[in-house]
């Protein structure tokens, strides 16, 4: 026996919708959608740029890394597998289950982690790639805006929690991959 059917029924697209969108017309609107979902796209494909430009570096500079430093990346990456596991309400057999499943793949991103981290420190030496105080900071506030939070209370925390150095290492790292990229010859094959 059917109790009730449903139908969903989008918005029409008009004039009034795009003023609750907070804009002055649809064309307003599709405009901006079109310059968001091109602007991703873009994105994208300068990630994939990136990480060709790093397998290719990581392919053509073998040498060998402070098994010390292999060693606190993979546990930090272990460290956040199991978060993530736990976070999504696994219980803890079957989170150590897939703790020995990631071993291999979780000792191989260490591994790679470390040698992009030379790599690319080498190379921001050579360009002479730094970060602000100006770009932290502006990181920073785009980070709490994104979590409505103060600017001051997230750089507390990551003055009290000692990860600024960390943070100029990643935008640094970021700086010289954006450096990498606009050298890069692009070629379509």
């Amino acid at each position: 026996e059917v109790k009730e059917i449903k139908e969903k029924k989008l918005p029409e697209m008009d004039d009034a919708m795009a003023i609750k969108a907070g804009k002055a017309s649809i064309a307003e609107l599709r405009e901006e959608v079109k310059n968001q979902i091109l602007a991703k796209k873009q994105e994208n494909e300068n990630i994939g740029m990136k990480n060709q430009i790093l397998e290719d570096l990581m392919k053509k500079h073998q040498f060998a890394l402070p098994e010390t430093m292999v060693a606190r990346q993979f546990k930090v990456l272990m460290e956040k597998a199991e978060n993530e596991m736990a976070s999504k309400g696994m219980a803890e057999d079957v989170i150590k289950g897939h703790k020995d499943k990631m071993t291999k793949s979780l000792q191989k991103e260490a591994i790679d982690k470390v040698r992009v981290y030379f790599i690319l420190n080498e190379i921001s030496q050579k360009e002479e790639v730094t970060v602000s105080d100006e770009e932290i900071d502006s990181w920073i506030a785009a980070l709490g805006s994104s979590y409505n939070k103060p600017f001051e209370e997230v750089k507390r925390y990551y003055v009290e929690h000692d990860l600024v150095g960390g943070l100029y290492e990643q935008l640094k790292e970021e700086k010289t991959l954006d450096f990498l990229l606009e050298k890069a010859e692009v070629s379509f094959v």
